[in-house]
């Protein structure tokens, strides 16, 4: 009899059970407005993080410490660094198991934080703003191995332009011994400090600020500063490294160069985007000593609606002319860098060199990379003395065929040579 039951209620169930579906991934969200700060922006006036590193109830044993040994624990730990701060509109990164992650036989196949490897983007999730940030790891300089196989870098530098942390397609993670093994290194790990208690985290997130060199491409990001990160961690920033463009090559289709060689695309000067990235930084950023910008756009025009004696000019004019406002706006500092492509570069050193001659300082790293200094003199007297390093970038003029190179020259206002 209870055999005849079990197969009844098994025939029941199998009939009212439902089919189960293969899950869809889901519909992805359209693109929505920058996720600015959930609490209200804090002022100098509210004092609520003077008030938090003040508060020791909750700080244990290392609150006992003087606060300046304090603060050189916690720099030495957090600090010292070169760190990536990222934001992007795209599907949220997972990690996978080790068991189902591939595992990579060669030093080549390493990936930056694991990305790509055992760190990748889930695209069942709808796409959404993801902050990310890691520790870069960008060295100084090439090898003699490196320079020999990528023949397209024609200097020992490795500059700003090279770096690529953020896509973690190239890999210089176990290159020092200083720098530790593993995806490990590639973070901070100060999360289990800031969540520990309020007065430790003020604490830390000071010592974070004002000892960091910290590394921004983001667009979204950088136009929006002060509403992402509050501004009184931005005004400890002493040292910037900003990446305006991206990290792909020919670059005609960014923002920058879209506004660059189409005046009409703003109606008032100050609503360009170059522009508002130079005020922006100045306004944020307002104690930073070393700043470092690279443009890391296709600066060269599509038309022919530019005549050539006019092109480099109007190049010095609508993105040297913004950054050394901005410079000027900043005043005299430690140390201050811009980047810009090659070609570019290189047309602006010769004209530098033909009219200061050996007066000119420069650095070169190859006959046609390095960098050279320029002053800033013609505004006021207060100009005298500052200055900055014009540094050569990503080579745009060695991605044209070598029958194009008389054309490039030409296109800047060059004879052939």
């Amino acid at each position: 009899m209870s055999g005849y039951f079990h197969k009844l209620l098994r025939r029941v169930f199998r009939k009212k059970a439902k089919p189960r579906r293969r899950q869809q991934p889901r519909p992805a969200i359209q693109s929505r407005p920058i996720p600015h700060l959930p609490l209200p922006v804090l002022t100098a006036e509210d004092g609520i993080f003077e008030k938090l590193a003040a508060s020791g109830t909750k700080y244990g044993l290392f609150h006992r410490l003087p606060l300046e040994i304090r603060r050189i624990i916690l720099a030495e730990a957090f600090g010292y660094r070169t760190i990536h701060i990222d934001l992007a509109f795209d599907h949220p990164l997972v990690r996978r198991p080790s068991l189902t992650a591939p595992t990579s036989s060669s030093p080549d196949d390493a990936r930056h934080c694991d990305l790509g490897s055992r760190l990748v983007p889930d695209t069942c999730q709808p796409r959404r703003w993801q902050w990310f940030g890691c520790v870069c790891h960008r060295r100084a300089e090439w090898t003699a191995a490196e320079r020999e196989r990528n023949w397209w870098n024609l200097g020992r530098t490795i500059g700003l332009h090279d770096d690529e942390c953020i896509k973690g397609t190239v890999c210089w993670c176990n290159t020092g011994a200083e720098q530790g093994t593993g995806s490990d290194s590639c973070f901070i790990g100060i999360m289990g400090w800031l969540l520990s208690c309020r007065s430790a985290c003020a604490e830390g997130l000071e010592a974070l600020f004002s000892t960091s060199t910290f590394h921004i491409s983001s667009l979204d990001l950088l136009l929006h500063l002060p509403k992402l990160i509050y501004p009184r961690f931005l005004r400890q920033i002493t040292s910037l490294e900003l990446l305006w463009g991206d990290h792909e090559r020919f670059l005609d289709q960014h923002p920058l160069a879209q506004e660059l060689w189409n005046p009409s695309a703003a109606e008032h000067e100050e609503d360009k985007i170059l522009r508002k990235l130079c005020r922006g930084i100045s306004e944020a950023c307002p104690n930073v000593q070393k700043l470092h910008v690279c443009i890391q756009f296709w600066v060269v025009p599509s038309g022919d609606e530019h005549p050539e004696q006019d092109r480099l000019p109007y190049f010095q004019r609508n993105v040297l002319g913004p950054i050394e406002d901005m410079l000027r706006g900043l005043g005299p500092r430690d140390e201050f860098n811009v980047t810009i492509p090659g070609g570019v570069w290189l047309m602006l050193f010769h004209d530098e060199y033909a009219l200061r001659g050996h007066e000119l300082l420069c650095e070169l790293d190859t006959p046609v990379t390095g960098r050279f200094q320029k002053s800033l003199r013609g505004s006021g007297s207060s100009d005298d003395e500052l200055s900055y390093w014009i540094c050569s970038g990503w080579n745009d003029k060695l991605w044209l065929m070598p029958s194009h190179y008389s054309e490039y020259d030409r296109f800047w206002g060059r004879p052939p040579a």
